[in-house]
């Protein structure tokens, strides 16, 4: 998978242009002269795009784009555990960093992840 950064301006150009296709939505008919096989019959449409669902679009990139970082601190601090447990707590509390107020979930899974090393985590956060 791949992370695609975007500017603000970049932003903006994605809504400007949602908020044109959805002006100009467009609905194809095609009509299927008498005699023809059934396959050949088809109608399209496109989807309306509204600035809402592409602004939704972005955050959710955000969102997935920073729950691979805390992942990667989660693997990195069960990777070295056995040898280095200071580096592993180092690589946990960076994780508990990273998570936002209201992803209470994400954070009880770093606990977790914490208990099953053996490392004292603490609740400073």
């Amino acid at each position: 998978m791949k992370t695609l950064q975007i500017t603000e301006a970049e932003v903006a150009s994605l809504l400007a242009l949602a908020k044109k296709i959805n002006n100009n939505s467009v609905v194809e008919v095609v009509k299927v002269p008498k005699g023809t096989p059934k396959v050949a019959k088809a109608t399209s449409k496109v989807a309306k795009a509204t600035p809402k669902s592409t602004a939704k679009a972005v955050k959710k990139a955000a969102n997935q784009k920073l729950m691979r970082s805390i992942n990667g601190h989660l693997a990195t601090a069960t990777k070295v555990a056995g040898s280095d447990p200071k580096v592993a707590l180092q690589q946990l509390r960076a994780a508990m960093e990273l998570v936002p107020s209201h992803w209470s979930s994400v954070a009880l899974q770093i606990c977790r992840k914490a208990d099953k090393l053996g490392l004292p985590l603490g609740t400073d956060f």
